[in-house]
């Protein structure tokens, strides 16, 4: 239940409340941080880092043109996560724990 601290007059705001609405922020902002952010990085990191790596040296390069299919599908699994993760941060879905949703929560309370 969300419960506005700003809609209350001044003598009715408590220390304990806005402590525990700023603890249930931060447990938000940390839910989206780390489930998006950081999973949506370490995916697109890992293809980019595959990609560089492949175009620094020439045997790996002509290894992965030999198989260029099979290539393309792992390359694009990591590509793909990433933007799911991206897409999770800004999920209108009620249940998500999304950057809107906690942008909500913190103008309400």
């Amino acid at each position: 239940m969300i419960v506005s601290l700003w809609g209350m007059p001044p003598e009715h705001r408590s220390n304990n409340a806005m402590k525990n609405f700023e603890g249930e922020f931060e447990k938000r902002l940390a839910g989206v941080v780390i489930k998006g952010a950081r999973t949506s990085a370490l995916f697109v990191y890992t293809e980019l880092t595959i990609q560089q790596q492949a175009s620094l040296d020439r045997w790996l390069f002509d290894t992965i043109n030999n198989h260029a299919g099979f290539w393309n599908v792992i390359f694009a699994s990591p590509q793909s996560s990433g933007i799911i993760a991206l897409g999770r941060m800004y999920d209108d879905d009620a249940q998500t724990l999304s950057l809107p949703r906690l942008l909500e929560y913190g103008r309400y309370c």
